[in-house]
């Protein structure tokens, strides 16, 4: 069979996420040599503000895909499960866990998210060659409907009522009708008052 192209708009997203996470990547490298003093950037080199841009760039790529991919293979009948893997929500894993920890970070911490990064890219080329192959293989057959969930308190068949319905008379409400020791000692009250 012929291999069939995902749609031009996931592989522009997609794209657009890899080229993000490789300057990531670089820019992670970059750090990790500052941070080292093996480097000292040059006084025009934006590092505190691209250490901002870069990372937010890539979150908002990396939603933009993600949401690209969800229409795309919802679109065709498929679930997002198909291009999933391990190499895009581990290194997802690791980058968030690395804004977190303190901001003031070894060199080491920085080669980790350059890692983190390139790994990316791989679990985008993983995704794309499983989103191709999922297109290429042949509709199997349809699923039978899936039943409706089923309630975690059990239901029983409704049966005919053991009482008959009550209804409730204003003389329900007075307590004196109801025992007559409560009777006797309401009037017993009230000849002490």
């Amino acid at each position: 069979m012929a291999a069939v192209p995902p749609p031009r708009r996931w592989l522009v997203a997609m794209w657009v996420v890899a080229g993000a996470a490789v300057l990531f990547a670089v820019h992670s490298l970059v750090r990790a040599a500052i941070a080292a003093d093996v480097f000292t950037p040059p006084a025009g080199l934006p590092v505190t503000a691209l250490s901002y841009a870069v990372p937010l760039a890539l979150f908002v790529a990396f939603v933009v895909w993600a949401n690209v991919t969800r229409s795309v293979v919802e679109g065709l009948g498929g679930v997002v499960q198909v291009v999933q893997n391990w190499a895009i929500s581990v290194p997802t894993l690791v980058i968030f866990l690395s804004y977190v920890l303190p901001a003031k970070t070894p060199a080491a911490f920085h080669l980790g998210r350059a890692v983190a990064g390139l790994l990316l890219v791989a679990g985008l080329l993983i995704s794309r060659s499983k989103l191709q192959r999922w297109l290429v293989e042949p509709a199997s057959e349809p699923l039978p409907p899936v039943a409706p969930p089923r309630s975690a308190v059990p239901t029983f068949p409704r049966t005919a009522p053991l009482l008959p319905p009550v209804e409730v008379q204003p003389r329900d409400w007075d307590a004196s009708a109801w025992d007559p020791e409560i009777q006797a000692d309401i009037e017993r009250r009230r000849r002490r008052d």
